[in-house]
């Protein structure tokens, strides 16, 4: 198995396991078993990430006892603690019928990131293409689990900070598994964060971008050329990586302490080589345009105009 993330959606059935007692509870902060397909067990791994899904509340008045049937949409976003085992689930607390728990189901553990039980993601009160962009997310599937899209797992965090500030700077940097410089949300979450912390934590955003998966789709993009290299007329490729690509780097073009012009966008990428990439860190370089046409530099005290790319992501 690689160390790339999958996101999974994890189907709740009231019925069986009473989610919001669960995450009303203590037990909120621990590590929990979880059911998920068989047909999952050999793609579903540890560092995965995921959201708890619930569909339409069908439980008795005598099971709710008093409380409120939830409403379908996402209340929980999680991450997999272990690879699957076969075994039973010997915490019976949120359980309706024990043998649900005592019989031997592939299970997961998972532990709740982030816990969304007093403001949840409402899906008809949630305007989101994206949502609806994921087969299953919104219209539900009568399994356990079900793999979900990328983007649809950074549109829910877009979505949740654009209402409360649920991931911020620190989750971000703590975690190098989430790919938020993968996807159009994901772009969308970090330029929220951007705007409110200071130049050095800017700096760490903007790498995030520039090691991100937008950043090696935009590197194919553009052949791995060195744009400064191509503009001054020299050789813009550099050495073969074993699998035959030739080596690049993102750079991310408007600087840091441009605060007023500063926005993290695939439309402020540039393809070059290290040493390129270097010297616009920390050479005698200036910006003397950026526009959507061209980014001009002036580097040595010589100008040098890259036109830009027709990339965008969706």
């Amino acid at each position: 198995m690689d160390n790339k993330s999958n996101y999974w959606t994890f189907f709740t059935n009231l019925v069986y396991w009473y989610i919001d007692d669960f995450l009303n509870s203590e037990q909120v902060n621990d590590e929990v078993y979880y059911s998920i397909r068989q047909s999952d067990r050999e793609s579903i791994k540890a560092g995965d990430k995921g959201l708890l899904r619930v569909g339409i509340d069908k439980r008795t008045k005598k099971i709710l006892y008093g409380k409120m049937k939830l409403k379908p949409g996402i209340y929980a976003i999680v991450e997999i603690i272990s690879n699957p085992e076969y075994i039973k689930d010997e915490d019976l607390e949120f359980y309706n019928d024990s043998n649900d728990a005592n019989n031997e189901k592939w299970r997961v553990k998972i532990k709740v990131v982030k816990n969304l039980i007093s403001s949840p993601i409402i899906f008809k009160e949630t305007e989101s293409e994206l949502l609806n962009k994921d087969k299953y997310l919104v219209k539900g599937f009568q399994a356990s689990t079900m793999p979900l899209l990328k983007d649809t797992f950074y549109e829910v965090i877009n979505l949740i900070n654009s209402e409360k500030n649920v991931f911020g700077y620190e989750d971000i940097m703590l975690d190098e598994t989430y790919e938020f410089g993968g996807c159009k949300s994901g772009l969308d979450t970090l330029n929220k964060i951007y705007e409110n912390v200071d130049i050095k934590k800017k700096k760490k955003l903007i790498e995030v971008v520039e090691r991100g998966s937008i950043a090696n789709t935009f590197k194919k993009y553009v052949g791995h050329k060195c744009q400064i290299c191509d503009a001054l007329g020299n050789d813009p490729y550099t050495f073969k990586k074993k699998n035959g690509e030739h080596y690049s780097e993102v750079h991310h073009i408007i600087p840091v302490n441009n605060i007023e012009e500063t926005k993290l966008s695939v439309d402020n990428l540039i393809c070059l080589c290290p040493n390129h990439h270097r010297q616009l860190h920390y050479g005698d370089v200036e910006v003397i345009d950026n526009n959507d046409l061209y980014i001009e530099y002036k580097i040595d005290g010589k100008a040098v105009k890259i036109q830009k790319v027709n990339f965008s992501i969706e």
